[in-house]
């Protein structure tokens, strides 16, 4: 378990430096503005794209590892469940994009929008490498494409490029990605069809990935609405701060999926085995989720302004003001993440929606809250920790119920 979890350390390690390199570099190179509208369409079609992810990724990586054997024939149905809703994410982007007009230029939308249909497919045929043990061949080809994508994405910008070109540079680099992992995937399952599975066969695919769908839809949007309300709300100006700020949170969040895509194989096997070796397994999933939320808090708690000028320059000080709030957030979020993955662990991905469905709500009233009485930016992040909270107190009343909180 050690070696999976410092593979998987590296390849997640190699995809939230890239990112997060890359957005500083914009950031600087752009201003708060430019970098703000980026950020916003880069945040739209991440949330637009949840059509064509449908959680498969995790469905995979729980199934395969319970049943190996069953690996080809769930990669086929599952890739043909993703494909029949790529017209869907197409037809849903054109009405949004064009609703939102001038805020989303379509020169900027478009790629982007390819860009993250490439790197959805990309991840899905990644996913069933970790369940199979290869976290090493993961590793691999995370590091080689994120390499590549941070050197040409910043020789990009350094030579002047503007966002559009930059969103075409991400879907040539992410269509690359997607080239070399359905190649390496195709070795390690060599029988592997790619045939249409047929009617019923693709029904009951979708049928089972509805819970982890449905689930992902809600985790990840988290990610990404919060930068969509605050340019809704605050304008282009503050979503530059607020995107150069949620960066680091997104960073630090990156890591909770290296102990995830250890632990919830793990975890599927200890929910059928022996009750001491689950509890002992739960907790050190979440002891070890806690340190590294606290870790990260940390600095942007005590030194926000040092963060704000050494990494994104003069013109982000004001995000000074709400670093700390941005610390709160990181640990707390890490925390409920804990107690989903033993929630996935234990084969009970369904009970997480409702609780994902309340707290979304309450976020947006809150958001509502904020608009209509012109409430402050650190009141809408506030409102944000206290739905993550939420979350973390109902995934555990959910475990307790099923006799799996880990106590």
């Amino acid at each position: 378990m050690k070696k999976n979890f410092l593979l998987t350390a590296i390849s997640i390690g190699s995809r939230l430096s890239t990112s997060f390199v890359l957005f500083v570099i914009f950031s600087r190179f752009w201003g708060p503005v430019d970098f703000g509208v980026f950020s916003f369409v880069f945040s739209v079609s991440a949330l637009l794209v949840l059509i064509v992810e449908f959680g498969l990724q995790s469905y995979l990586l729980r199934e395969i590892a319970a049943t190996p054997s069953d690996s080809p024939e769930l990669i086929r149905s599952a890739l043909w469940a993703k494909l029949i809703f790529v017209p869907f994410f197409a037809l849903l982007s054109l009405a949004v994009f064009f609703v939102l007009d001038r805020g989303a230029p379509a020169d900027i939308a478009v790629p982007l929008s390819f860009a993250a249909v490439a790197l959805s497919f990309a991840d899905f045929f990644i996913a069933p490498l970790r369940a199979l043990g290869r976290y090493d061949l993961e590793t691999y080809i995370i590091i080689g494409a994120n390499s590549f994508q941070l050197l040409v994405a910043a020789l990009c910008v350094w030579k002047g490029g503007a966002p559009v070109e930059l969103a075409w540079v991400l879907v040539f680099t992410r269509g690359v990605q997607l080239a070399v992992s359905y190649a390496v995937l195709r070795r390690q399952v060599p029988d592997l069809r790619l045939s249409f599975p047929g009617a019923s066969r693709l029904r009951e695919s979708v049928r089972r990935a509805m819970p982890y769908g449905l689930d992902g839809l809600l985790t990840t949007a988290w990610v990404q609405i919060d930068i969509v309300l605050v340019r809704l709300i605050f304008g282009p100006q503050i979503v530059g701060l607020y995107a150069a700020g949620q960066r680091i949170v997104q960073a630090a969040s990156s890591i909770a999926p290296v102990i995830g895509n250890v632990m919830i194989p793990r975890l599927a096997q200890s929910s059928t085995q022996r009750e001491d070796n689950w509890h002992r397994d739960g907790k050190f999933c979440i002891a070890a989720m806690g340190l590294v939320g606290f870790v990260f808090s940390i600095p942007m708690i005590f030194y926000p302004e040092l963060i704000a000028i050494t990494l994104f320059g003069q013109s982000y000080i004001g995000l000074a003001d709400i670093f700390p709030f941005f610390g709160v957030l990181v640990l707390v979020r890490f925390l409920a993440s804990a107690v989903g993955i033993l929630l996935t662990g234990a084969g009970m991905q369904g009970q997480r929606i409702g609780v994902q469905i309340l707290s979304l709500l309450v976020f947006l009233v809150g958001a509502a809250f904020t608009a209509a009485f012109g409430l402050s930016l650190g009141f809408l992040i506030g409102v944000m920790i206290f739905c993550f909270a939420l979350i973390g107190v109902g995934y555990w009343w959910k475990l307790s119920r099923a006799g799996y909180a880990p106590v």
